[in-house]
C-alpha cells in the first residue's frame, strides 16, 4: 500500500510539474510585453520551486547537459568577460545578467524535458500562445493596450512588436508539426491542424516578411506527409472546416484581401533595398544598420566591442544577429553561437525518421534566415525551441537505442 501511494503521489506531482512547465513557456510569449514580464518570471520561480521540491521527494538526483547547452554557457561566459573591454560596461553586464537567467530556464526545461519527456507541453504552451493572441484579435479577449503596431495595421497582440508575434506563430506551427508526428488521438490531430492554419493566418495579420516565407518551409513538408498519409488527410479536411467556420463568423474578408496585398509588397521592398533601389524607410534602416555594425567588426573583428554595444553607437540594435554578434563579440562570441546550430544540424541527420528530420532541417534553416532580420542570442522562446529542438533529435537519432 506505502508504495502505491507513493507511485499515486508521483504520477500527481509529474501532472502538477506538466502543467507549470505549459504554463512557464505559454506566459513566455503570452506575457511578453516588459509590463508584463514579471508575471512570467513569477511562474518560472514556481516552476524552480516545485521542481526542486519534486527532486527531493522522489529523489530524482540525474542532471543533464547537452553540446548546445555547454556551448550557450561557453557564450555567456565570454559575455561577461567582454566587460573588461567594452565600450559600454553597464550594457554588457546587463545583457550577461540576462543571458545567465536565459541559461539557468534552458537547464531547467531541458532537464524536465530528458527526464519526464514532457515535449507536447511545448505545443500547448505554444497552443494556448497563439489562440490567446487570435481571441485578442478578433475581439474575444479584451486588454488595456494598444495591439497594432502605431501608425499600421500591423497586429502585436501580446508582444512589443508585430515581427516577435510572428516569430511565436513561427515556433508554434514548428512545436505543432512535431507534436503532430507522436499524437494518435484525432481531436487532438485536428487541434494541431487548426493550430497551424491559424498560426499562419496571425502571421499574416502581423505582415511579418521573414515569419511569412520561413513558415511555408515548414508548411509544405507538413502538407507533403498530409497528403502522403490518407488518415491525415481526413483530419486536414475537418480542420480546414473549422477554419472555415471561424472565418465565416469573425473575419472580414476585404481585410484579410488587404494584408495579404500589404504583405506581398512589403516581401518586395526587401529586394528593392538589396539592389538599391529601395524606397521603404524600414527595409532601407535595416540595411544601413547592417552596415554600420560590420563596419565596426571590421575594426574589432576578434573580440569585439563588448556584448550589446552596438546601440551604444547607433542607437538601436543591428535588427540582424550576424552584424549584431559580429560588432559585439567578433569572431569569437559568433562562432561560439553558430556551433549552437552546427551541433543541433548534425544531430538532426541522425535523426532516423525523414519527417522529423526534414522539419528538424527546415527549423534550423529557418533560424538562420530569421537571424537576418532580427537577434536571437538573447531571445528566450527561440532558445527554448533550439534546447526542444535538440531534445528530439536526441530521442530520434539512429544512435539511440529504444
Amino acid at each position: 500500500m506505502k508504495n502505491g501511494n507513493i507511485f499515486y503521489g508521483y504520477n500527481i506531482s509529474l501532472k502538477i510539474l506538466y502543467i507549470l512547465l505549459t504554463l512557464y513557456i505559454a506566459s513566455i510569449a503570452i506575457f511578453a510585453k516588459l509590463d508584463n514580464v514579471a508575471i512570467g518570471n513569477m511562474i518560472f520561480l514556481v516552476l524552480i520551486s516545485y521542481l526542486i521540491v519534486h527532486e527531493i521527494v522522489f529523489q530524482t538526483k540525474t542532471y543533464y547537459f547537452n553540446k548546445e547547452l555547454n556551448l550557450y554557457f561557453m557564450l555567456l561566459i565570454f559575455a561577461a568577460i567582454s566587460t573588461f573591454w567594452s565600450i559600454d560596461p553597464d550594457s554588457t553586464i546587463e545583457m550577461s545578467k540576462r543571458m545567465f537567467m536565459i541559461f539557468a530556464s534552458l537547464l531547467i526545461i531541458y532537464n524536465i524535458l530528458k527526464k519526464y519527456n514532457f515535449s507536447s507541453a511545448l505545443f500547448y504552451a505554444l497552443f494556448l500562445a497563439v489562440f490567446t493572441n487570435f481571441f485578442i484579435f478578433i475581439g474575444i479577449i479584451s486588454v488595456s493596450y494598444e495591439t497594432y503596431f502605431p501608425l499600421t495595421d500591423r497586429f502585436i497582440g501580446t508582444t512589443e512588436n508585430p515581427n516577435i508575434t510572428a516569430s511565436i506563430m513561427f515556433l508554434s506551427i514548428f512545436a505543432t508539426v512535431i507534436f503532430l508526428m507522436k499524437e494518435k488521438n484525432r481531436y487532438l490531430i485536428i487541434l494541431g491542424y487548426l493550430n497551424v492554419i491559424v498560426s499562419y493566418y496571425m502571421i499574416l495579420m502581423t505582415i511579418s516578411r521573414t515569419a511569412l516565407v520561413v513558415s511555408l518551409g515548414l508548411i509544405f513538408v507538413l502538407i507533403i506527409k498530409t497528403l502522403w498519409d490518407p488518415k491525415s488527410r481526413g483530419y486536414f479536411l475537418w480542420s480546414s472546416l473549422l477554419v472555415l467556420i471561424l472565418a465565416i463568423f469573425f473575419i472580414d474578408i476585404n481585410t484579410f484581401i488587404k494584408q495579404i496585398n500589404f504583405a506581398l509588397e512589403r516581401i518586395g521592398f526587401i529586394f528593392a533595398s538589396l539592389s538599391g533601389e529601395g524606397a521603404e524607410h524600414s527595409a532601407n534602416e535595416r540595411v544601413d544598420l547592417i552596415v554600420g555594425a560590420l563596419h565596426t567588426f571590421m575594426n574589432n573583428p576578434i573580440f569585439g566591442t563588448g556584448m550589446d554595444t552596438v546601440k551604444y553607437y547607433m542607437g538601436v540594435y543591428a535588427h540582424n544577429t550576424y552584424a549584431e554578434l559580429l560588432a559585439n563579440s567578433g569572431l569569437v562570441g559568433t562562432t561560439l553561437y553558430y556551433l549552437i546550430h552546427i551541433s543541433l544540424a548534425y544531430k538532426a541527420m541522425l535523426v532516423k525518421n525523414i519527417w522529423i528530420k526534414s522539419y528538424l532541417i527546415m527549423f534550423i534553416l529557418s533560424l538562420l534566415a530569421y537571424d537576418m532580420g532580427g537577434v536571437s542570442y538573447y531571445d528566450k522562446l527561440t532558445l527554448t525551441m533550439i534546447v526542444f529542438a535538440s531534445y528530439i533529435a536526441e530521442i530520434n537519432s539512429k544512435q539511440t537505442d529504444h
